[in-house]
């Protein structure tokens, strides 16, 4: 008898078998002879909660659309012959339903579509969802080739069993089968093709190319997926990451169901945090940003409230941004801790004049101060000192005077001989720069202050002293800390590193001498040649960037790629030192 009599005959309702749960199963092992787990593996079935399963694995209903069905003509064709193992009698494959299945293995042509008309929930006879035999061998021949894909042999791999990519196989099948596609789809299409107008084969060579790289892990996506964007954030094109990424962003951002997306969305996430600038909080696939990575010049000016062009030019003096002057691009980004803390360095920046003020000095103190390095402009500042200018760091004018006035004893009343340090500079001839040196380096002993609140005016040295302390160090060719970093063009954090670094034979790069004050309290005092022939031997990679005519990054990644590497771990925006043996004929 028929299929549908023989149904009727054993009570067994059509629509049963287009989803069959535990009950129609069971039936059907009786019926067949067939165990349950190998029915499984032959039509999708429903668990005890009413999702759909294949071969053991839990899939989404788009994983298989009942009401959709394909075939292979030259398959069907012999099914027909009296001696095929189905005894002339077309059987549809399992496979054939499969979404992400679009070409037959055996043939390797591509798959056509049935022609479904009745419910999708009644029972579909695959003779009445495809021509007759004579159509079928004229479809046959003119029947498209379609190469079996990787992802296609996986897909069929693993519903029978087999072990795949590890990054594929520990997801469900229809999240990685789709992510692979989507992936593809991106790689191949324009960003903002619409996927409704997408043809078959357009889904198949997108599955074919995503799953070749998703089969090599997250990696591999990341590598492919940065490379795509790197080719379309070039020149003065620029966009943020729905228009670079169109498709891909838009299946990500907005198509949210119950399964997710899998670990392809995390990778892009990723990717997405480390090249836009996200702000605290947005939503992005569904996770709030829980921290901003980065800045692109525009998202920094907005911020902090400086022009985007001032903003371009500090961060490219600072080393933080690899570009050059002109009109910022959104996609040239930098680090977000550091930019923040770059504009604010730029907003509380201060002239000559707001230093004497802040310092309680005079003016000509306050200008030789910053003229010799002792309290440092925002890098990249050179040439002349302009007193209207706001370049200097507050920071370091605060960190100066602190040291400056932790040098002092409070007293009530000033002690005999004392004198303020204008006085001082007259009666003993030193210039008022070695003063406050000898102050930070300890060489001079007696220090006082009467009221810290007048700050540098309220200082009090003694002239004799100032006088034999200095010429004794300035004789012996000597500096102490904050003269040393200053001819090194350093701040006195980074030079502190430098100064407690040794060589692979374990001497210091720069070598000190510990030399008592008239109070027996040591001081630690740098040799002027000492410092001269490290900056013979070595070299800022800023130095080296400028004289390459490059970005401070690119030559810092082509060092990296040639295995010279600096010898300090930068501290402040990448003021890296090098040996220049190491580098001489390596930048060309």
């Amino acid at each position: 008898m028929g299929l549908h009599d023989f149904l009727a005959f054993v009570d067994l309702p059509r629509a049963a078998l287009t989803a069959p749960g535990s009950e129609t199963l069971d039936r059907l092992e009786g019926l067949l002879g067939l165990p349950v787990s190998r029915l499984g593996e032959m039509t999708f079935t429903v668990d005890g909660d009413g999702d759909r399963m294949l071969a053991g694995l839990p899939v989404q209903f788009e994983f298989g659309d009942i009401r959709k069905s394909k075939y292979c003509p030259k398959c069907l064709l012999e099914d027909l012959k009296p001696d095929s193992p189905s005894q002339g009698v077309p059987v549809g494959r399992i496979g054939w339903q499969v979404a992400h299945i679009r070409s037959c293995p055996v043939h390797g042509v591509a798959l056509l579509p049935g022609n479904i008309q009745s419910s999708p929930k009644s029972l579909q006879m695959i003779v009445d969802i495809t021509p007759d035999q004579k159509a079928l061998a004229g479809i046959a021949d003119q029947a498209t080739a379609r190469e079996w894909s990787g992802l296609e042999a996986y897909v069929s791999g693993r519903l029978s069993g087999q072990a795949g990519p590890a990054w594929l196989d520990e997801q469900p099948i229809d999240v990685a089968t789709r992510a692979c596609e989507m992936l593809g789809m991106f790689l191949l299409q324009p960003p903002m093709i619409s996927l409704s107008r997408l043809g078959e084969e357009d889904w198949h060579q997108a599955g074919k190319h995503g799953f070749e790289i998703a089969a090599r892990g997250g990696e591999a996506i990341r590598a492919a997926l940065q490379e795509r964007m790197d080719a379309a954030l070039t020149g003065d094109r620029s966009g943020g990451a729905q228009k670079v990424f169109g498709c891909l962003y838009k299946w990500l951002q907005y198509r949210q169901d119950a399964k997710g997306k899998g670990p392809i969305g995390e990778v892009v996430r990723e990717l997405f945090l480390d090249h836009f600038p996200y702000e605290l909080g947005t939503m992005l696939f569904g996770e709030p940003v829980d921290r901003q990575r980065v800045h692109s010049v525009y998202s920094l000016a907005k911020k902090a409230g400086i022009t985007s062009r001032a903003v371009q030019r500090a961060a490219i003096l600072n080393g933080l941004l690899d570009a050059e002057l002109g009109k910022p691009r959104s996609y040239e980004i930098l680090d977000a801790e550091e930019g923040e803390a770059l504009t604010e360095m730029m907003l509380s920046a201060m002239s000559i004049a707001e230093l004497a003020e802040f310092l309680g000095s005079t003016f000509k103190q306050a200008e030789d101060l910053v003229r010799v390095g002792l309290i440092s402009r925002m890098h990249g500042e050179d040439g002349e000192v302009r007193s209207t200018r706001k370049t200097i760091v507050f920071a370091s004018a605060e960190a100066f005077l602190e040291d400056l006035l932790a040098q002092a004893e409070r007293v009530k009343a000033p002690s005999e001989g004392m004198m303020s340090i204008d006085a001082a500079v007259d009666r003993s001839r030193w210039p008022a720069l070695d003063v406050f040196q000898g102050i930070l380096s300890g060489a001079l002993s007696r220090v006082e202050i009467v009221d810290p609140e007048l700050k540098v005016q309220g200082l009090l040295v003694d002239p004799v002293e100032v006088r034999d302390a200095l010429a004794r160090m300035k004789g012996d060719g000597r500096v102490g800390s904050f003269e040393a970093a200053a001819l090194l063009g350093m701040r006195q954090s980074e030079f502190r590193n430098l100064a407690r670094l040794r060589g692979p034979d374990g001497t210091p790069y720069l070598a000190h001498h510990v030399e008592p004050n008239t109070r027996g309290r040591g001081v630690k005092l740098f040799d002027i040649a000492g410092i001269e022939a490290f900056l013979r031997d070595y070299v800022l990679l800023q130095e080296l960037a400028a004289k390459a005519g490059v970005g401070r990054l690119g030559v810092k990644y082509k060092l990296d790629a040639l295995g010279i590497t600096p010898i300090n771990d930068a501290t402040a925006q990448g003021r890296l030192w090098y040996r220049r043996a190491d580098i001489e004929g390596a930048l060309g």
